[in-house]
């Protein structure tokens, strides 16, 4: 799950954690929350406990730690980025859609991840069924990943939408996701349309991160930064709208090999699960 810890109101056995800015908008948790032992398998594996509004997949998301060797670059913007107003649905497909439901907005319990593995089978797929041949295939449905819709443009185009941080209404800068099914040196697009931000470093060059099952296996190297072309804008102002308006974080992106298996993200994931197998081990 992603969740923004950084100006959490404390309640009744929940302690504070008070380190963002009083602009952002604090955690809700409900005030019978109550801590508990960790729990481990008969191999020593974490047992992930999640909030029971999450949908995941049964596999668990496991990455190597090895950096690259040498120091990664920002871009250089030259100010002549493509800068791409939203489109939506009406002129293009969906492929991916996640749309979690949150009946309360505050945290009010957890569920085993055996028991979300058991209902898996029951809940909708994300992608459809008819979804094209050479389609990129998204996921999100693990620990930190928060895609929540990919409308396909054209055959290398799509615009991203990202789920605001669990509990919250509109903080919305992290992401993390999965691609499947991509052609190597293709320059693909994205464009992520629902930021919150007014700024970011990405109006300076800072590149995603990416991670390669294929160059981890053959190389030891998880995550590098990767794109060209970053660029980090407001979208238009549409007449007769009243909505504030978002922001939109556009990149290009060349995968290094063919049907592989590709997580991109904001920066370095460090999930909650990482750290509980750390302090084990």
């Amino acid at each position: 799950m992603n969740v923004d810890r950084r100006n959490v109101k404390a309640h009744a056995n929940c302690p504070s954690d008070d380190s963002g800015s009083d602009s952002e908008e604090n955690l809700r948790v409900s005030r019978s929350l109550k801590t508990f032992e960790q729990v481990f398998d008969e191999d020593g594996e974490l047992v992930v406990k999640w909030p029971s509004v999450c949908k995941v997949i049964p596999e668990r998301i496991k990455h190597v730690k090895g950096l690259p060797n040498k120091i990664e670059m920002f871009y250089d913007p030259n100010g002549k980025e493509t800068q791409i107003q939203p489109i939506g649905e009406e002129y293009g497909v969906t492929v991916y859609n996640h749309d979690l439901k949150c009946d309360a907005n505050y945290f009010s319990r957890s569920i085993l991840e055996e028991k979300f593995k058991q209902k898996f089978k029951v809940d909708k797929d994300p992608i459809p069924k008819d979804i094209q041949e050479d389609s990129l295939l998204f996921e999100s449905r693990f620990e930190s990943g928060n895609l929540t819709k990919a409308i396909r443009i054209t055959d290398t185009y799509y615009e991203l939408r990202l789920r605001p941080d669990l509990y919250t209404s509109r903080h919305c800068q992290w992401f993390y996701f999965r691609i499947k099914n991509m052609k190597a040196d293709v320059e693909y697009r994205f464009s992520f349309v629902n930021f919150g931000k007014p700024d970011s470093q990405y109006s300076v060059g800072m590149k995603p991160v990416m991670y390669s099952e294929m160059e981890a296996e053959r190389s030891g190297i998880g995550w590098m930064r990767a794109g060209t072309e970053m660029t980090y804008f407001r979208e238009q102002q549409l007449e007769d709208s009243d909505k504030p308006r978002k922001y939109i974080m556009s990149f290009v992106i060349q995968f290094p090999h063919d049907n592989d298996t590709v997580y991109l993200s904001h920066c370095y994931p460090y999930r909650y699960s990482d750290l509980i197998e750390d302090l084990n081990n």
